[in-house]
């Protein structure tokens, strides 16, 4: 088993919470494999921890979403991460973003939910015909992720939830 919790460096809680977030990604990110195949990545994100699977999770669905929404998410190869963002979200404490990407994968035909790319990609309707359909669920997870009364975008809530988990789980991230 690889161990992918690092030595808390000295200062840690008192990082902003972007750096702090990437400080406990950036090891996984280098470390998974998810252009390959299900079986070997699932025996990866077995070797993390529940809050350093929500972690990552979480940061590659939202990029996802953000470039080119949920149709961009699940045709790409990170879109098999699919059920760990579903259960990250909610492990963090967003679970209004968790309902939008639930209802994401519901629109698109996602349960079961497929872990194979090929698989997705034949699922997902023709983008132009249901261009309205997900540009509405693309806005109902902004929306999610977006605080309107500080006017914070949503990558800072995300990274806001994300180490505010951090801080209060150290033992899933730090030895």
């Amino acid at each position: 088993m690889t161990e992918l919790r690092m030595n808390a460096p000295e200062g840690w809680r008192e990082l902003p919470d972007d750096k702090l977030a990437w400080l406990v990604i950036e090891v996984i990110w280098e470390w998974a494999d998810f252009y390959g195949e299900y079986p070997p990545f699932v025996e990866q994100m077995d070797e993390l921890t529940t809050g350093q699977r929500a972690v990552y999770a979480t940061t590659w669905l939202d990029r996802e979403v953000k470039n080119g929404g949920f149709y961009q998410f699940f045709e790409n190869s990170t879109g098999m991460l699919g059920p760990e963002a579903l259960a990250g979200f909610r492990v963090i404490g967003m679970g209004e973003s968790a309902d939008c990407v639930k209802a994401a994968f519901r629109y698109f035909g996602m349960k079961p939910y497929p872990r194979d790319t090929d698989e997705r990609t034949d699922r997902l309707p023709d983008y132009e015909s249901t261009e309205e359909e997900c540009d509405e669920l693309d806005d109902a997870y902004y929306e999610s992720t977006y605080d309107k009364t500080s006017g914070e975008d949503h990558d800072s809530i995300l990274e806001r939830m994300q180490a505010a988990y951090i801080r209060t789980h150290p033992d899933e991230f730090f030895v």
